[in-house]
């Protein structure tokens, strides 16, 4: 294996028409004047690895309050569907419901 710092670069890809796929399935367009041979070490990080604990507990709680803001969102409008379709003497299970709540919470 090859290391480069952290990263495992022993996948070795080659250059075709210009560009190289990488491991995350992207495209990266290269100079084939960068590297004769043609062929590329790569390798893969993510970036909560390279990000101060701080910077991505932030991003973490933004990203989760964001979520069960949609969440609230959605729910609200499944229990608005719901009244509606009571309203009009159609049966409604409420296991449903509860299935999501329940989940919200683990």
């Amino acid at each position: 294996m090859i290391f480069v710092g952290l990263v495992d670069t022993s996948t070795i890809v080659e250059i075709k028409e210009g560009v190289i796929k990488g491991l995350t399935k992207r495209t990266l367009k290269v100079d084939s004047l960068v590297n004769p041979t043609g062929k590329f070490h790569i390798g893969m990080k993510r970036a909560y690895e390279l990000w101060p604990s701080d910077l991505v507990s932030r991003i973490k709680e933004e990203r989760k309050k964001e979520m069960e803001k949609d969440f609230r969102n959605t729910q609200a409008l499944l229990y608005r569907q719901m009244t509606e379709l009571e309203a009009n003497n159609v049966r409604v299970s409420f296991s449903f419901f509860f299935f999501f709540d329940f989940m919200w919470m683990i």
